[in-house]
């Protein structure tokens, strides 16, 4: 996992929000060449976890299959513009029913199914309703 210092926010919302709907704002707004998706309770001031990759691998299509990661930058990434969205530690299991249902403080899922909001801040998960937890992807 990497640090925020030098990169900037071009997406924020939270988790109560469907995030489907605004892939195609995300993808015009955070045009640059590496991206990093966050989260954090609304409160606190550092973010829960993070982590960054080049944006065309934080936006390949892994498909709507369980277990379908890309691996960059020491992090496996899942993305599919109608299934989840979201990361896990490089060589950790990944169990997607939708989002990712392995224990773990360094994951990481959003989904994009059904107009659901987030699902997964580290080890906090079924935060779909959650307006007090946000989301960020940063572009450097």
């Amino acid at each position: 996992m990497v640090s925020a210092a030098g990169w900037s926010i071009c997406y924020q919302d939270v988790y109560a929000n469907s995030i489907q709907n605004a892939l195609p704002q995300i993808k015009a707004a955070c045009a640059g060449q590496n991206l990093m998706l966050a989260c954090k309770q609304a409160a606190a001031q550092n973010y829960q976890v993070l982590a960054a990759a080049p944006r065309i691998d934080v936006f390949t299509d892994t498909g709507p299959l369980n277990g379908q990661t890309h691996l960059a930058n020491g992090v496996q990434w899942y993305y599919n513009n109608t299934w989840a969205w979201g990361f896990a530690p490089a060589g950790a299991p990944v169990w997607q029913m939708q989002c990712d249902i392995n224990q773990g403080a360094d994951r990481l899922c959003w989904l994009v199914i059904n107009q659901s909001g987030g699902w997964r801040c580290g080890d906090f998960v079924g935060l779909n309703n959650a307006a007090d937890w946000q989301r960020f992807v940063l572009q450097k």
